[in-house]
């Protein structure tokens, strides 16, 4: 029964993390010209593709993290300070200079 609360831990992470919530707007937006049948083939097609690399990185990651010489705790470290300034430029408002056209 442990192991229920790490899987648990683990999909709330990578939930809040992907945030599919909040892409889902943002893919209606961009299918807004496109029929019910092919928004559904992109929606599949999206998430087959998102399965397939979250697969990947699960299988492969450590060994990738082993073949740079970089140790899992200090890969959570970095993405724990990359999430903090990318919460801190979220909570100014700021845009983000290096993505947007001056027009």
């Amino acid at each position: 029964m442990e192991h229920w609360a790490e899987y648990s831990r683990f999909f709330i992470a990578l939930l809040v993390i992907i945030d599919p919530f909040a892409a889902v707007p943002i893919v209606l937006v961009l299918t807004r010209t496109f029929t019910c049948r092919e928004q559904g083939r992109i929606a599949n097609i999206t998430a087959v593709t998102v399965l397939l690399v979250l697969v990947v990185a699960a299988v492969t990651g450590e060994k990738l993290l082993e073949g740079m010489a970089t140790s899992l705790a200090s890969f959570r470290v970095g993405g724990g300070i990359v999430l903090l300034l990318m919460a801190l430029t979220m909570l100014r408002a700021q845009t983000d200079t290096m993505r947007t056209a001056p027009a």
